[in-house]
């Protein structure tokens, strides 16, 4: 939070799965007077699933994750829309990046 105070850029790099893990981590970082940006990297299922099998065999400390487990995560992902407050949205297979950039209260 020390960045954040210091009015630095700073990236957070978290699956924050819920609506409601994101909504308390912007009242955090609003209430030190900045405007959060949610960068959404939008993956297709098949995708998400396909990089979790090839990663298990990467590196000797990674999770080992049942393709079910991988599937029944994503499929409880809340995926943020823009009444959220200022969001982009990559698309990386369709080449396509849309943004909203309105302040919501």
């Amino acid at each position: 939070m020390r960045l954040v105070e210091e009015k630095k850029d700073v990236v957070l790099d978290y699956s924050f799965w819920s609506r409601r893990s994101r909504d308390e981590y912007r009242a955090l970082v609003r209430s030190r007077g900045v405007e959060p940006e949610t960068v959404y990297l939008a993956t297709s299922r098949d995708v998400v699933i396909d990089r979790m099998r090839h990663r298990r065999t990467e590196h000797a400390d990674d999770f080992v994750l049942p393709d079910e487990l991988v599937a029944e995560n994503f499929d409880h992902f809340e995926a943020p829309t823009a009444d959220e407050g200022p969001l982009t949205v990559l698309e990386p297979h369709a080449a396509t990046i849309r943004t909203s950039r309105e302040t919501h209260a």
